[in-house]
């Protein structure tokens, strides 16, 4: 059924009913320990019995069952031959074992080299060779398949656990991840006992827009340094619970689970990404972490849904949202008490809205790519305010946050409290702190490069106002210089374009070029809203949906130089996607293979000129 009804399975309210007893922001302690095991070893002693994580049925786990599970996988590591320092590598999708893997992997002196579900055989070849990883954990069999191929060309590896395996399965490299029942906790208590803040606690491999991933070594200090400038800033403990979706093989998701165990938050696990809404309304979060592709997609999705209500519904519905998006414009940065016409509409019509979201959210999270000005208040319009933030594999991942009090819409916020920013000369982002990496595994020439003068090169254009909050303009590399030497930054264009409700997808492109041309994805829904509204059949016919388009762009883009603005459109019938390899995991668009798999397209944007070349 749709957003707004959805059906769900009901989980026990208990989980529920747990008050709220947040530390006020600046008396947060620091980590009194060297090591994540042995800080998340305090927490259960303190409170054994307290849920720690939820499965995506609703099952709990206690923070005594996972740190027992972290202990098995550490015993069985240790009896297996695992050396201090060794890579074991984890495929997996998010689930509770993931992070009792990560946990028993750390507690057995290992290194946690994460695989992406979605990534490519070659890749996933790469990363295996390259870290050098002895061992590998897999979440399931269809996984394992997958992989099969890879196995023969990896002679380093000496076991593979496999979670559901059965005996048919079973050989003397690959066992069953459930047979891991033997638990020896001085064995695993003598391993934890030399890790200091120093030691390599994992190597997270960068998706890449473009290129072979590289490794980045991330210590123990490094993670345990940025959840404590986070939690400094981000308003989380217990009482509140997080709903976990995004890949837990990338940093920015894996570091928010751990300051989340570190901070007394729930950990509810989605069932899977198409069920995430549900599993809202369902598992009840109060914090909800995403990229910004997720809160378009599903503001979209709720246009629509409304766009499709009877006549006096869909009016009152619209004005509830219109005059939202009003007040959250015109509060700016101080957003203070709600007019009483305002409160009014949100107790008949947008409180509705946001039970679909569980009705317990008190913030969301946006990270990974700058966050469109008119998302933000349109979420805030809603009573669901995002707090933006900004970081890197490189720098495990935080470096800033913007203050839910006082936040700077179209800011990614302030450096957290140990993290000095600066801009360069040319306009880069450069950072500095105890949570910048360590290095790139096996690649010192681009370790010196990242990290010339002590400074970590982020790579990112951005500004710092009076009062230090940071503003991304682009990445460095993907900035475009037209024909007339103008320096053009394509991501922030694309981030004004695309939101546009209709309007899922969008690459500019320009480079040497007299003007701009855009690669266009629309969203299905809002397009068959579109249709309805103007008497439209689909398919429509395509030089009449573009000029739809083009025309939506330009007043998007009204305020934007003339040699910024967008003079023609193509649009694609398939969206870009991970399985094309044109997105990350993390959904950052791959420039050079979009142009690469789409250069007939994009030679009609500039028919009188050189085509874009990767």
């Amino acid at each position: 059924m749709g957003f707004f009804g959805a059906k769900v399975a009901p989980i026990p309210a208990l989980l529920f009913n747990v008050p709220h007893h947040h530390i006020p922001r600046g008396k947060r302690r620091m980590i009194q320990h060297t090591s994540l095991p042995s800080a998340l070893i305090a927490q259960v002693e303190a409170q054994p019995d307290k849920v720690a994580l939820i499965t995506a049925d609703g099952t709990p786990w206690s923070r005594s069952a996972l740190l027992a599970q972290g202990r098995r996988i550490a015993t069985a590591l240790i009896r297996d031959g695992l050396a201090p320092g060794q890579k074991v590598a984890i495929l997996a999708p998010n689930t509770p074992m993931w992070l009792a893997v990560d946990l028993g992997i750390q507690m057995a002196g290992g290194v946690v080299v994460p695989l992406y579900t979605t990534g490519s055989l070659e890749d996933t070849g790469f990363i295996l060779r390259d870290s050098g990883a002895n061992r590998l954990f897999v979440g399931t069999t269809d996984l394992l398949d997958a992989i099969t191929p890879l196995i023969p060309r990896l002679p380093a590896l000496t076991r593979i656990w496999v979670e559901g395996l059965t005996d048919s399965y079973s050989n003397e490299l690959v066992h069953p991840l459930e047979r891991l029942e033997e638990l020896d906790v001085d064995l695993v208590a003598k391993r934890i006992a030399p890790i200091t803040r120093q030691s390599e606690a994992t190597i997270v491999y960068t998706s890449g827009t473009g290129g072979l991933p590289k490794g980045v070594v991330i210590t123990q200090g490094n993670l345990m340094s940025n959840i404590e400038g986070t939690l400094a800033i981000l308003e989380m403990g217990p009482g509140d619970r997080t709903l976990s979706f995004l890949p837990l093989s990338h940093i920015f998701e894996r570091m928010v689970c751990w300051l989340c165990l570190l901070g007394s938050v729930e950990i509810a696990f989605a069932r899977k990404p198409e069920t995430v809404v549900a599993d809202m309304e369902r598992l009840q979060p109060t914090v909800v972490v995403a990229v910004p592709r997720f809160y378009s997609v599903v503001r979209s999705r709720i246009l629509a849904q409304i766009a499709r209500l009877p006549g006096w519904q869909r009016h009152w519905m619209e004005r509830a949202f219109a005059a939202g998006h009003r007040w959250s414009l015109e509060a700016g940065g101080n957003p203070g008490p709600r007019p009483m016409g305002l409160r009014w509409l949100d107790r008949l019509f947008l409180k509705k809205v946001r039970a679909k979201f569980g009705g317990k959210i008190r913030f969301f999270v946006s990270g990974s790519a700058p966050l469109p000005e008119e998302t933000f208040h349109w979420y805030r319009g809603l009573g669901l305010p995002i707090v933006e933030g900004y970081g890197m594999t490189e720098s495990s991942p935080v470096l800033t946050v913007s203050p839910i009090d006082n936040p700077r819409p179209g800011s990614v916020g302030k450096a957290i409290p140990n993290v000095e920013l600066k801009i360069a000369d040319d306009g880069e982002i450069l950072a500095q702190g105890p949570s910048i990496m360590l290095g790139y595994h096996n690649q010192e020439d681009a370790s010196a490069h990242a990290l010339q003068g002590g400074w970590l090169h982020t790579g990112d254009i951005g500004t710092l106002d009076d009062e230090g909050f940071l503003r991304i303009t682009d990445r460095k590399k993907d900035l475009i210089v037209n024909s007339g030497g103008k320096n053009i930054a394509p991501g922030y264009l694309e981030s004004l374009i695309t939101s546009d409700p209709l309007i899922s997808q969008a690459m500019v492109l320009g480079d040497r070029q007299p003007h701009l041309g855009a690669l266009i994805v629309l969203d299905p829904d809002q397009l068959a809203a579109l249709c309805v509204e103007k008497g439209l059949e689909q398919p429509v016919e395509p030089a009449r949906l573009e000029r739809e388009v083009l025309g939506r762009i330009r007043r998007r883009l009204q305020d934007r130089p003339s040699f910024e603005q967008i003079r023609r459109v193509r649009i694609l019938s398939e969206p870009f996607s991970i399985a094309s390899g044109e997105l990350t995991a993390t959904l950052k668009l791959r420039r050079k293979v979009v142009i690469a798999r789409h250069a007939e397209a994009i030679a009609s944007l500039f028919p009188s000129h050189q085509d874009e070349t990767p």
